[in-house]
C-alpha cells in the first residue's frame, strides 16, 4: 500500500462528509483507533490526515440558513 495523495485523502473526507454528515469526525476516529488495534501505522497516520481533512472541510463549511 502506498501513500495516499492529498487528494484522495480530500476526496476521501468529502465522501464521508456526505455520507455521515457532522457524524464523518466520529467515523475517521473510530478507523484510527482500529488501525492502531492492528498495529496498522500506515493506516493510523492516512486516517488521521483523513479526520484532519474532514474538519477543515467542517470547519469553512455555511451554517444552515435560519427560516422565519
Amino acid at each position: 500500500m502506498g501513500v495516499a495523495s492529498d487528494r484522495d485523502i480530500w476526496r476521501k473526507a468529502g465522501a464521508l462528509i456526505t455520507r455521515f454528515g457532522r457524524h464523518a469526525p466520529v467515523y475517521a476516529m473510530h478507523s484510527i483507533g482500529l488501525c492502531i488495534e492492528r498495529s496498522d501505522c500506515a493506516g493510523a497516520a492516512e486516517w488521521r490526515r483523513v479526520w484532519r481533512a474532514i474538519e477543515a472541510l467542517l470547519e469553512t463549511a455555511a451554517p444552515p440558513h435560519k427560516l422565519h
